[in-house]
């Protein structure tokens, strides 16, 4: 329980002021000190509601700034893909920080964040961009939050830019044929099965020779292959449902037998789809590698194409 101790220093014309003496949840001593009776009272009342409740916010915890807090959240970060940390790194880094590293945690408002992010999309920033910084700045809070730091996070309930979806172009049939005889040899199978298996780029870089079944004209897609920084990880799909097995047609499977026969070793986990020297694929822009010279806008279909992969030309061997 809280009490209050009427204090006066300095003979009886000094100032009289109130203190308020409790314990916190640590056993540390606190004494704020008011300088009417009334703001005191209403204090202690205030702070035995809190305390009951279990919501007291130490004030102290809140000085911190948002950069310090993050230093010490981004540690405990293990609940996401590397590829998916290697991006919201880079938010934090590029949009986060710049605005509100310097800034005390409890002097994020939710106002403040308002106008941050109409400041951000009015600057030319993307809707997508936009929504990931703040999305961001409410994850590091959301931590602040639960640490007990903070009674509520200010990035919650803000306004956000709609991404609007652009329109998609898929390729006909006609046009996965022609490319797939414009395409280099090496990349034929790949590209026929990211378009009839709906696959995506990592999960193509990431099958094996094991999880091929042409007799019965399917493969299983059990892993993925993702580039964070220049290094390669192999690890789980996407999503839990990214596991799944994708059936093939009688085509694309003749055109996946030669290309087991002509560029895959032997052993059962070597990987279906390489580079010229039998290396994992990597994303790039370069298109000379996959296709021999020529530009992706004179293949067909390559320009604004939704397929997974019928930009192929963009493989880097």
């Amino acid at each position: 329980m809280a009490t209050i101790e009427r204090r006066q220093r300095g003979g009886r014309r000094a100032p009289v002021r109130w203190r308020v003496r409790w314990r916190d949840e640590h056993g540390r001593q606190r004494s704020p000190t008011f300088e009417r009776e009334e703001d005191a009272r209403r204090f202690r009342v205030r702070l035995e509601g809190d305390v009951a409740a279990g919501t007291w916010i130490d004030p102290a915890l809140a000085r911190v700034t948002v950069g310090e807090w993050m230093m010490q959240w981004r540690r405990s970060v293990v609940d996401l893909r590397p590829s998916t940390l290697a991006r919201l790194d880079a938010t934090v880094q590029t949009h986060v920080l710049p605005e509100w590293g310097g800034v005390a945690l409890s002097g994020v408002t939710n106002a403040d964040v308002r106008a941050w992010a109409t400041r951000l999309h009015a600057g030319g920033l993307s809707a997508s961009s936009v929504r990931k910084a703040v999305f961001a700045l409410r994850r590091i809070l959301a931590a602040a939050v639960a640490d007990h730091r903070l009674a509520h996070n200010a990035a919650e309930h803000v306004p956000l830019p709609v991404e609007e979806a652009g329109e998609r172009r898929y390729l006909t049939a006609r046009e996965v044929a022609a490319l797939a005889e414009a395409i280099a040899p090496r990349f034929r199978a790949m590209m026929l099965v990211a378009r009839y298996g709906g696959m995506r780029f990592g999960e193509l870089a990431a099958l094996r020779r094991e999880r091929v079944d042409l007799l019965r004209g399917r493969v299983v897609v059990a892993e993925t292959l993702v580039d964070v920084n220049g290094v390669l990880t192999f690890g789980p799909t996407k999503t839990r449902n990214g596991r799944r097995i994708v059936p093939l047609l009688g085509s694309t499977c003749r055109d996946l037998s030669a290309h087991l026969e002509r560029f895959v070793a032997p052993p059962a986990r070597a990987l279906l789809f390489t580079g010229l020297g039998g290396q994992p694929l990597r994303r790039a822009a370069r298109a000379s590698a996959a296709t021999g010279g020529c530009r992706p806008c004179d293949r067909p279909g390559s320009r604004g194409c939704a397929s997974t992969t019928c930009a192929t030309p963009t493989y880097r061997c």
